[in-house]
């Protein structure tokens, strides 16, 4: 797979897209600095957007160099505050228990996404508190947005929320509402 893109590359050595899938695919084989040459000349070619940015985050986050990954997401958004590095970036806060600015993260994503944008804000929340082992107020938050979620017919947030019903009474033991939501 690596000789195809690098074939590509010898084809086209402007294409922005073969070198981003290329730093991915060197990345997945813990070639570090393959990876980071591939998305170091994407971000050549395309200085002013933020996909290389968030892109070189991503290889980073895959060499498990997380603190360096936090620095290129908040790089990408310099350049579009409404991108999915704001998503990224509450995970990764989420997951160091630093919930001011993962919630922060989490509502400058949802600022940005248009007709879903109270739908995001709502259900970010719920992520935090799970995290924070209050499992059951986290069910009950779930509980009370799905029938909003079936309301609007949005199919994406329903099954998020079941998915992390199923999840959160499997971490409570009770496993009969776990398979209803399953089922």
């Amino acid at each position: 797979m690596i000789r195809t893109y690098q074939k590509g590359i010898q084809a086209d050595s402007l294409d922005k897209n073969i070198l981003n899938i290329l730093a991915y695919c060197l990345a997945g084989l813990n070639r570090r600095s393959d990876a980071l040459a591939s998305i170091e000349r994407y971000l050549q070619l395309a200085p002013a957007e933020p996909n290389p940015y968030d892109s070189k985050a991503d290889i980073y986050l895959m060499l498990n160099e997380t603190d360096s990954a936090l620095v290129w997401w908040k790089k990408a958004l310099k350049f579009r505050s409404d991108f999915q590095s704001s998503m990224k970036l509450g995970f990764q806060y989420l997951i160091r228990d630093d919930y001011f600015n993962a919630e922060k993260y989490f509502l400058q994503y949802a600022s940005a996404r248009g007709e879903e944008q109270k739908l995001y804000a709502e259900i970010m929340p719920a992520l935090i508190t799970m995290r924070q082992g209050k499992m059951n107020q986290a069910v009950r938050r779930i509980l009370e947005l799905m029938p909003i979620h079936a309301s609007q017919k949005n199919s994406d947030f329903l099954l998020y929320d079941y998915a992390n019903l199923i999840f959160l009474y499997d971490e409570l033991g009770d496993y009969n509402s776990a398979e209803k939501f399953a089922r």
